[in-house]
Parts: C-alpha cells; structure tokens; sequence
C-alpha cells in the first residue's frame, strides 16, 4: 500500500465549503482504495498533498511557505496542491516543475497521477460525499443541502473560484428527508448558495419551488427553513414564494442583502433595487407574521463611508436575525478594486460603532473576528455559540 500524507494546515477550521469538499472527498478517495492508505507520518508517506486556499487573506503566502517546505525537506516524495491555489498559474513559479498542482475540480488529472484501474474514479467519489454539517445552534433542526455555488458572480465571494453547478437529485433529498422523520426530527433547514438556482446546471426549468412543494407532500407534520435566497431570485419569484409561504410549513427565510447602500451594493456587482426587497420583506412579515426573516450584512467593503454604515441602521426594522462581519481583502476584490488599501483602525472603529448603536435594543454578540450577531428577543435561545455552520 503506498501512503498518502494529506497537509490540511490552511483548510482546517475555515468556513469555506470549498475546502470541506476538498478534505472530505480526498480522504473518501483513498478511503475507498486498494492500494493507497492514508498516513499520519509523513516520513513514511510516498505522496505529500497540501489542500490550497486562495481566499483567506494570508493564505496565498502560506501556501507557498508550505509547498517551499516540502520542496526542501522531501525532494524524493511526490509532492500535490490541491485546490483554489492551483488555478492563478501566476503564482506556481519557480517550483512549478516539481510539484502536481490540481484543480478543484481537474477529475482526470487526479485520476492520472493516481491511475490504478481498479481505483475508483475521483468525479464520483465527489457525487457520494456530501457536506454534513454538525448543528451546535439550534438542536431541533438540521441541514440539508440541495446545491452547491451560485448564478452570481458577487466582486467579494470565494465560491465563484468554481465553475461547476451542482444541484442534488429530487430523489437523494426526499431519501435525506425520509431519513431524519425515522429519526423523529420534524424540521429541516434547505441551504444552498442559492436556493432559486436549484437544477440550473441541467438547464431544465424545474423551480426550487417546486421541489420544495414535492418535498412538504411526504407527510403533512414537517416544517423548514430556506437558507438563502439571493435578492434578486427573491423578487424573481414572489408568487411562487407567497404561495409556498402560505402553507404555514415555512419557519424561517434568508435573504442574503449583504448591505443596504445601493452605491456599496453596485460595488459588489450585486444587482438589485435593495428598496424593492426590503418592501417584499416587509409584506412578508406583514402576511406571515411567525416567519423569521434573516440576513447578512458586510460592513466592512473598500470605500463604504459612514454615511453608507449608518445606512444600516434600519436593518431590525425589516429582519429577526442578523450577521453582520467583515471581509478580508482578498485576490478578487483586488481585481477590482487594486488600489484600494486595508484600514484595521477603521474596521474597528466601525464595528464600536454598530455595537454601540444595536447593543440597547437587541440581543447582541460580538466576536473577535468583528462579527456582531443581532437578535430580536423573541428568536433569543440564550445560546452564544453561533457560528458560520449554525447561521
């Protein structure tokens, strides 16, 4: 059996789906083989494979710190970079010629370099090995994704690194669904990037909607959340949403604003009348008063003045539960925005700012990482543990 050595020092504890289907498909990959194990010393290992990351802000340069390290120390092993590292070719030299770098999702590249003929094939490996998270938040429900990435292409967000649509099968869905009431949870949380782009990758008009409406016909008791919807999906389809709404199965929604400037919110290429949405809202909240409405909010965005934060203020006003957080500035907003330069003394003045003003009126945390979470009181469990799983 050759040894595989897998380095998840850049990966571990992030939040990006990215890297969790890269570390659970690499280590079901070779789970499933006959000739490869995977190893925990590396002396031992004849094959070395550093899980990359690009969107984090430090990460490209420890990239390449790891990779010089492997380079240096083990010149005999079969060195691999795997994952978001390997696309921007501008960054592989001078030590591209000694190591393996794959794509997310370069299926047969992988599938050469380790090309046994009875190894099963990397692309349904993927297919098999779905992302479950563990809830620590909200014990009465749990995920289930329906889709991976999104339609959009938003000038701050690390899933446009893949190009590849993935909707889960209706039937796997009702399986997981059907799974759960055997174990007597009656509420589920249908989470994607967004859930309107269900079944876009095979072209077919078949509405998430409708999906939705197939799953509720399994028994009459369950109810659901749907995380999220993209604002302009939102209004795209209000008929359909109203109606699946008045079925009283629906608990909660989000719906992913990520601001309420509309000059902050054309710089992050995210095209809608925000003034539209929040009136849907708030008809919403008007029709289906016990619907929890949630969001995310990005306060930190490169030329986002104080009279663009205090635009902010109003948020309560229209959801039950907010995330509001930073963004670190990464290789896609300097795209475009190259000029542009960090101020930590400014992120920190603005996140004492919001605190200040939100922490008379809601249930507030505030975590060292500059993410405040808002609460009404009425959707307050006196749970502080809510993280990028759970929210």
């Amino acid at each position: 059996m050759k040894k595989i050595f897998i380095d998840n020092e850049i990966t571990e504890n992030r939040c990006c789906q990215t890297f969790l289907t890269q570390q659970r498909s690499l280590h079901s990959f070779f789970d499933w083989s006959d000739f490869y194990e995977l190893s925990d010393d590396i002396l031992l290992s004849e094959y070395i494979i550093v899980i990359s990351c690009v969107v984090v802000p430090w990460s490209e340069n420890k990239t390449k710190e790891i990779l010089y390290k492997y380079i240096k120390n083990f010149p005999e092993k079969k060195i691999i970079c795997y994952g978001c590292f390997s696309i921007f070719t501008d960054l592989l030299n001078p030590y591209e010629w000694v190591v393996e770098f794959i794509w997310n999702d370069d299926w047969n590249k992988f599938n050469s370099i380790f090309s046994i003929w009875n190894l099963p094939k990397y692309n349904n490996v993927i297919e098999k090995v779905w992302i479950e998270f563990k809830n620590n938040f909200d014990k009465n429900f749990e995920w289930i994704i329906i889709w991976h990435w999104c339609l959009w292409n938003c000038y701050y967000c690390n899933h446009k690194l893949t190009s590849k649509l993935y909707s889960k099968p209706f039937n796997l869905i009702k399986l997981e669904v059907l799974i759960r009431l055997n174990k007597w949870i009656n509420h589920f949380r249908f989470i994607s990037h967004d859930i309107a782009s269900y079944w876009f990758d095979f072209e077919k008009k078949v509405n998430y909607i409708d999906l939705l409406k197939n799953i509720l016909k399994i028994n009459n008791k369950f109810t659901f959340s749907a995380w999220p919807i993209y604002p302009r999906s939102f209004l795209e389809n209000k008929k359909d949403i109203l109606e699946l709404f008045s079925t009283w199965r629906v608990t909660e929604l989000f719906v992913a604003i990520e601001h309420f400037s509309p000059k902050v919110l054309k710089l992050m290429n995210r095209n809608y009348d925000i003034n539209e949405v929040l009136s849907f809202v708030k008809d919403i909240k008007i029709k289906f008063p016990k619907i929890k409405i949630c969001t995310h909010i990005i306060y930190w965005y490169p030329w986002e003045t104080l009279e663009d934060l205090k635009e902010i203020f109003p948020i309560m006003d229209y959801f039950d539960q907010v995330q509001m957080f930073k963004i670190g500035y990464n290789r896609y907003l300097h795209q475009n925005n190259p000029w542009f330069k960090e101020d930590t003394l400014w992120l920190k003045l603005k996140n004492q700012f919001l605190v200040k003003y939100f922490k008379k009126q809601y249930w507030i945390i505030v975590y060292e990482d500059h993410r405040i979470i808002l609460i009404k009181e009425q959707y307050w469990t006196g749970e502080e543990n809510i993280n990028y799983y759970t929210f």
